[in-house]
Formats: structure tokens, sequence, C-alpha cells
């Protein structure tokens, strides 16, 4: 089963595959959240630099709290409907432009349902 089709069928269809895509984009997000390397040059003053230097750890900093943000609002309102992360890359094929695949979002029922799903188009 491609990753992109785990919540075919399912009500709010639509907004698991929001939370579950948010979800991805948000750890692509943190991988790409990195220090800008500042270049030190011998001419130059060590404490300017050391100040452009942090001013750019401030910045990754920042960013990883703004992350950290969004993914405390996905899961409290994925909590709020009632559902669960369920990881099940190992099932899936990962068909999205995200380097994560894309978690399953639901209860426990229904994710132990698509599993039984999964394990029936492999037979």
């Amino acid at each position: 089963m491609k990753s992109s089709e785990i919540h075919n069928g399912l009500p709010e269809k639509e907004l698991r595959d929001f939370f579950a895509k948010t979800q991805s984009e948000i750890y692509d997000k943190e991988i790409a959240n990195k220090k800008v390397e500042i270049h030190y040059n011998r001419r130059g003053d060590v404490l300017e630099w050391s100040i452009k230097d942090a001013e750019a750890q401030i910045t990754v900093l920042k960013r990883t709290i703004e992350l950290l943000h969004q993914k405390i609002a996905v899961r409290s309102l994925i909590k709020e409907k009632g559902w669960e992360e369920h990881d099940i890359s190992d099932s899936t094929a990962n068909d999205t432009e995200y380097t994560l695949w894309l978690n399953f979002i639901g209860t426990k029922e229904e994710h132990a349902h698509l599993l039984d799903i999964i394990n029936k188009e492999e037979e």
C-alpha cells in the first residue's frame, strides 16, 4: 500500500492526511534547520565573528522552537479528535515528497484494521 492511501475510506480522510503530511513536513524542516557557517577571516575581529556565529546559533534555536510549537499544535489537534499517530513505515511505500513516511492517524482499532488490509494485500 502507498503511504498516500492509508486513510482511504475513513471519515475525515482529508483532515487525517493533512495531519500526517504536516508532521512529515515539519520533520523535513527540522532536517533543513542548520546553522549557517560563519567563516572567520584571520585579519578580522574575533569578537565580531563570535557575535555573528552566536546570532546564527540563535536563528537555528528560534526555528527549532517554532517547529516544536507546530508539532505540539498538530499533536493536540490529533488527540482532540480522539486519534493517535501510528508508525506504519514498515508496511507502506513512501510515495510522498517528504523524507518521512506518513503516519497513520486514527484509533487503535482503525490502525489494526489497516494492518489487516495491508497483510491481505501482501498475501
